[in-house]
Protein backbone atom coordinates (compact mmCIF):
# COMPACT_ATOMS: atom_id res chain seq x y z
CA UNK A 1 0.00 0.00 0.00
CA UNK A 2 2.73 2.84 0.55
CA UNK A 3 3.90 2.27 -3.19
CA UNK A 4 0.65 2.08 -3.93
CA UNK A 5 1.29 6.09 -5.63
CA UNK A 6 3.48 4.76 -8.50
CA UNK A 7 0.86 2.38 -9.62
CA UNK A 8 -1.66 6.22 -10.13
CA UNK A 9 -2.14 7.07 -13.58
CA UNK A 10 -1.16 10.35 -13.14
CA UNK A 11 2.44 9.81 -12.32
CA UNK A 12 2.54 7.42 -15.31
CA UNK A 13 1.50 10.20 -17.74
CA UNK A 14 4.48 12.44 -16.24
CA UNK A 15 7.21 10.03 -16.47
CA UNK A 16 5.94 9.07 -19.97
CA UNK A 17 5.99 12.96 -21.08
CA UNK A 18 9.17 13.77 -19.29
CA UNK A 19 11.81 15.21 -21.49
CA UNK A 20 14.36 13.84 -19.43
CA UNK A 21 15.76 10.60 -18.91
CA UNK A 22 13.10 9.09 -15.78
CA UNK A 23 14.71 5.97 -13.92
CA UNK A 24 12.70 3.81 -12.11
CA UNK A 25 13.45 2.66 -9.06
CA UNK A 26 10.43 1.42 -6.35
CA UNK A 27 10.91 -0.56 -3.38
CA UNK A 28 12.96 -3.70 -3.99
CA UNK A 29 13.83 -6.06 -6.76
CA UNK A 30 10.58 -7.98 -6.39
CA UNK A 31 7.81 -4.42 -6.52
CA UNK A 32 7.30 -4.13 -9.62
CA UNK A 33 5.15 -0.81 -10.50
CA UNK A 34 3.53 1.37 -13.24
CA UNK A 35 6.08 3.65 -13.59
CA UNK A 36 8.48 1.07 -14.57
CA UNK A 37 6.57 0.31 -17.16
CA UNK A 38 6.68 3.74 -18.49
CA UNK A 39 10.30 4.87 -17.36
CA UNK A 40 13.26 5.13 -19.55
CA UNK A 41 15.07 2.08 -17.36
CA UNK A 42 14.16 0.21 -14.46
CA UNK A 43 16.55 -0.81 -11.55
CA UNK A 44 16.07 -3.39 -9.24
CA UNK A 45 16.93 -1.01 -5.96
CA UNK A 46 17.53 2.71 -5.50
CA UNK A 47 21.15 2.00 -4.63
CA UNK A 48 21.45 0.20 -8.34
CA UNK A 49 19.52 3.57 -9.62
CA UNK A 50 21.95 5.64 -7.90
CA UNK A 51 25.44 3.59 -9.37
CA UNK A 52 23.82 3.65 -12.60
CA UNK A 53 23.16 7.56 -12.95
CA UNK A 54 26.59 8.52 -11.19
CA UNK A 55 28.90 5.70 -12.70
CA UNK A 56 29.86 8.20 -16.13
CA UNK A 57 30.22 11.39 -13.38
CA UNK A 58 32.40 9.47 -11.53
CA UNK A 59 34.67 8.42 -14.54
CA UNK A 60 34.81 11.76 -15.11
CA UNK A 61 35.80 12.77 -11.66
CA UNK A 62 38.73 10.11 -12.59
CA UNK A 63 39.74 11.50 -15.66
CA UNK A 64 40.27 14.88 -13.91
CA UNK A 65 42.00 13.50 -11.51
CA UNK A 66 44.34 11.69 -13.84
CA UNK A 67 45.32 14.96 -15.72
CA UNK A 68 45.48 17.10 -12.85
CA UNK A 69 47.92 14.36 -11.24
CA UNK A 70 49.87 15.14 -14.49
CA UNK A 71 49.64 18.77 -14.80
CA UNK A 72 51.17 18.80 -11.37
CA UNK A 73 53.63 16.45 -12.53
CA UNK A 74 54.67 18.35 -15.80
CA UNK A 75 54.21 21.91 -12.75
CA UNK A 76 57.16 20.16 -10.55
CA UNK A 77 59.30 19.09 -13.58
CA UNK A 78 59.56 22.94 -15.07
CA UNK A 79 59.84 24.12 -11.54
CA UNK A 80 63.15 21.52 -11.25
CA UNK A 81 63.96 23.11 -14.60
CA UNK A 82 63.88 26.58 -13.14
CA UNK A 83 66.02 25.78 -10.22
CA UNK A 84 68.69 24.22 -12.03
CA UNK A 85 68.85 27.27 -14.46
CA UNK A 86 68.66 29.50 -11.74
CA UNK A 87 71.59 27.41 -9.50
CA UNK A 88 73.53 27.93 -13.23
CA UNK A 89 72.93 31.18 -13.10
CA UNK A 90 74.11 32.25 -9.67
CA UNK A 91 77.55 30.22 -10.28
CA UNK A 92 78.40 32.63 -12.63
CA UNK A 93 77.61 35.78 -10.63
CA UNK A 94 81.04 36.33 -10.00
CA UNK A 95 81.11 37.36 -13.56
CA UNK A 96 80.46 40.90 -14.53
CA UNK A 97 77.22 42.64 -13.72
CA UNK A 98 76.67 40.05 -10.54
CA UNK A 99 73.46 42.20 -9.98
CA UNK A 100 72.05 42.30 -13.23
CA UNK A 101 72.19 38.21 -13.67
CA UNK A 102 70.47 37.75 -10.45
CA UNK A 103 67.74 40.66 -11.57
CA UNK A 104 67.60 38.75 -14.61
CA UNK A 105 67.12 34.90 -13.13
CA UNK A 106 64.61 36.54 -10.41
CA UNK A 107 62.87 37.80 -13.58
CA UNK A 108 62.98 34.15 -15.51
CA UNK A 109 61.80 32.32 -12.01
CA UNK A 110 58.79 34.81 -12.06
CA UNK A 111 58.10 34.34 -15.50
CA UNK A 112 58.32 30.13 -15.10
CA UNK A 113 56.11 29.95 -11.87
CA UNK A 114 53.79 32.29 -13.94
CA UNK A 115 53.36 30.27 -17.03
CA UNK A 116 53.19 27.40 -14.23
CA UNK A 117 50.34 28.86 -12.53
CA UNK A 118 48.62 29.34 -15.86
CA UNK A 119 49.24 25.93 -17.08
CA UNK A 120 47.48 24.88 -13.46
CA UNK A 121 44.47 26.97 -13.98
CA UNK A 122 43.65 25.77 -17.88
CA UNK A 123 43.73 22.28 -17.00
CA UNK A 124 41.53 22.73 -14.35
CA UNK A 125 39.31 24.78 -16.22
CA UNK A 126 39.39 21.91 -19.33
CA UNK A 127 38.15 19.00 -16.92
CA UNK A 128 35.56 21.27 -15.31
CA UNK A 129 34.15 21.59 -19.06
CA UNK A 130 34.87 17.63 -19.31
CA UNK A 131 33.15 17.08 -17.05
CA UNK A 132 29.92 19.50 -17.37
CA UNK A 133 29.99 17.79 -20.92
CA UNK A 134 29.84 14.58 -19.77
CA UNK A 135 27.08 15.41 -17.43
CA UNK A 136 25.23 16.58 -20.45
CA UNK A 137 25.54 13.83 -22.88
CA UNK A 138 23.89 11.08 -19.45
CA UNK A 139 20.79 13.84 -19.80
CA UNK A 140 20.68 13.81 -23.56
CA UNK A 141 21.74 9.79 -23.75
CA UNK A 142 18.61 7.23 -23.61
CA UNK A 143 19.23 4.05 -21.31
CA UNK A 144 16.59 2.03 -22.65
CA UNK A 145 18.05 2.85 -26.35
CA UNK A 146 21.94 1.68 -25.31
CA UNK A 147 20.36 -1.72 -23.50
CA UNK A 148 18.44 -2.30 -26.65
CA UNK A 149 21.17 -1.75 -29.18
CA UNK A 150 23.74 -4.37 -26.72
CA UNK A 151 20.63 -6.74 -26.74
CA UNK A 152 20.28 -6.54 -30.35
CA UNK A 153 24.06 -7.35 -30.72
CA UNK A 154 24.04 -10.35 -28.28
CA UNK A 155 21.38 -11.75 -30.30
CA UNK A 156 23.18 -11.46 -33.26
CA UNK A 157 26.68 -12.94 -32.00
CA UNK A 158 24.52 -16.07 -30.54
CA UNK A 159 23.09 -16.75 -33.95
CA UNK A 160 26.82 -16.95 -35.50
CA UNK A 161 28.11 -18.74 -32.67
CA UNK A 162 25.14 -21.45 -33.47
CA UNK A 163 25.35 -21.46 -36.72
CA UNK A 164 29.42 -21.47 -36.94
CA UNK A 165 29.29 -24.58 -34.08
CA UNK A 166 26.52 -26.55 -36.25
CA UNK A 167 29.25 -26.18 -39.23
CA UNK A 168 32.07 -27.26 -37.87
CA UNK A 169 30.17 -30.03 -35.73
CA UNK A 170 28.79 -31.47 -39.32
CA UNK A 171 32.50 -30.88 -40.94
CA UNK A 172 33.69 -33.45 -38.26
CA UNK A 173 30.88 -35.50 -38.34
CA UNK A 174 31.58 -36.06 -41.91
CA UNK A 175 35.25 -36.38 -41.35
CA UNK A 176 34.78 -39.11 -38.85
CA UNK A 177 32.38 -41.01 -40.99
CA UNK A 178 34.92 -41.16 -43.45
CA UNK A 179 37.76 -42.20 -41.79
CA UNK A 180 35.18 -45.08 -39.87
CA UNK A 181 34.84 -46.21 -43.83
CA UNK A 182 38.26 -46.84 -44.04
CA UNK A 183 39.18 -48.26 -40.90
CA UNK A 184 35.92 -51.05 -42.00
CA UNK A 185 37.34 -52.07 -44.80
CA UNK A 186 40.88 -52.20 -43.27
CA UNK A 187 39.03 -54.47 -40.42
CA UNK A 188 40.04 -58.53 -40.23
CA UNK A 189 36.39 -59.12 -39.66
CA UNK A 190 35.50 -57.46 -43.13
CA UNK A 191 37.79 -59.78 -44.45
CA UNK A 192 36.44 -63.07 -42.69
CA UNK A 193 32.96 -62.23 -43.73
CA UNK A 194 34.11 -62.58 -47.29
CA UNK A 195 34.77 -66.23 -46.75
CA UNK A 196 38.17 -66.15 -45.74
CA UNK A 197 40.00 -67.05 -42.64
CA UNK A 198 42.80 -66.21 -39.91
CA UNK A 199 45.22 -69.10 -38.98
CA UNK A 200 47.48 -68.60 -35.95
CA UNK A 201 49.11 -70.63 -33.66
CA UNK A 202 47.69 -71.71 -30.78
CA UNK A 203 49.99 -71.10 -27.53
CA UNK A 204 51.89 -68.06 -29.41
CA UNK A 205 49.23 -66.46 -31.88
CA UNK A 206 51.42 -66.41 -34.39
CA UNK A 207 49.82 -65.73 -37.66
CA UNK A 208 50.40 -68.80 -40.15
CA UNK A 209 51.62 -67.94 -43.65
CA UNK A 210 53.45 -70.32 -44.73
CA UNK A 211 52.80 -74.29 -44.30
CA UNK A 212 57.28 -74.51 -44.13
CA UNK A 213 56.74 -72.90 -41.00
CA UNK A 214 54.24 -75.51 -38.92
CA UNK A 215 55.34 -78.90 -37.92
CA UNK A 216 52.97 -82.78 -37.36
CA UNK A 217 51.19 -82.11 -33.59
CA UNK A 218 51.12 -78.82 -33.62
CA UNK A 219 48.01 -76.56 -32.40
CA UNK A 220 46.62 -74.17 -34.36
CA UNK A 221 43.23 -71.67 -34.02
CA UNK A 222 41.41 -70.78 -37.13
CA UNK A 223 39.37 -67.75 -36.63
CA UNK A 224 36.27 -67.73 -38.98
CA UNK A 225 33.73 -65.02 -39.36
CA UNK A 226 31.95 -66.52 -36.66
CA UNK A 227 33.27 -68.71 -33.80
CA UNK A 228 36.93 -70.50 -33.85
CA UNK A 229 38.25 -73.94 -35.09
CA UNK A 230 40.67 -75.61 -32.71
CA UNK A 231 42.83 -78.17 -34.99
CA UNK A 232 45.98 -80.17 -34.48
CA UNK A 233 48.34 -80.62 -37.84
CA UNK A 234 48.57 -84.40 -38.71
CA UNK A 235 49.89 -84.13 -41.99
CA UNK A 236 51.89 -81.49 -44.31
CA UNK A 237 52.04 -80.68 -47.89
CA UNK A 238 53.71 -78.40 -49.76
Amino acid sequence: EDLWAFNEEPLARAIAASKLPVVSAVGHEIDFMISDLVADVRAATPSAAAELITEGVFASREFLGRSLGRLLHLAGEKIGLAKREFGHISHRLGQAHPRRKLFQSCQRVDELSATLHRLAKSGMERGVNRLQHCRKSMELSRPDKVVSQFQNRLSWLVERVNAESAKRFNAHRADFEKHLDKLQLLSPDNVLSRGYSITSDFDTGEIVRDVSKLEVGQKLATRLTRGTVISTVEELDD
